[in-house]
């Protein structure tokens, strides 16, 4: 039987608000936390900060930033987010036997899973 070794982040929140519909005024530094997945055990989170722009062909994105931490929360640094800027973010729950994430986080071990939950669109 095939089935999944690990599901998304669980109530993503930015500022204390829900992360599932567009927010408006989160600041420059919010925080951002999440509930760990409901299958399988994350052995660390990727946050990905992107940044979105109007193009001729739609919306670009473009990754500013990629924080990971071991935690189940993490505040944007000062400087990612500008004001007047809209951004989406990337949460990914990694579960990588033997890999620490927080002292080595570009190094993953096998076996490797990753699940990931996009936000709605945030602006500063």
């Amino acid at each position: 039987m095939i089935a999944p070794r690990l599901s998304p982040v669980r109530e993503p929140r930015i500022a204390g608000a829900p992360l599932d519909a567009p927010r408006d005024g989160v600041g420059t530094s919010p925080n951002v936390t999440w509930q760990p997945p409901e299958i399988g055990t994350a052995t660390g989170y990727r946050v990905a900060v992107y940044a979105l722009d109007a193009s001729p062909l739609g919306v670009n994105a473009t990754r500013i930033a990629t924080l990971q931490t071991t935690a189940t929360s993490l505040q944007i640094p000062t400087g990612v987010l500008s004001p007047g800027g809209s951004y989406v973010l990337a949460i990914t729950a990694v579960a990588s036997d033997g890999a620490d994430l927080a002292a080595q986080p570009f190094s993953a071990s096998l076996p490797y899973a990753s699940a990931d939950h996009v936000s709605a669109t945030i602006t500063p």
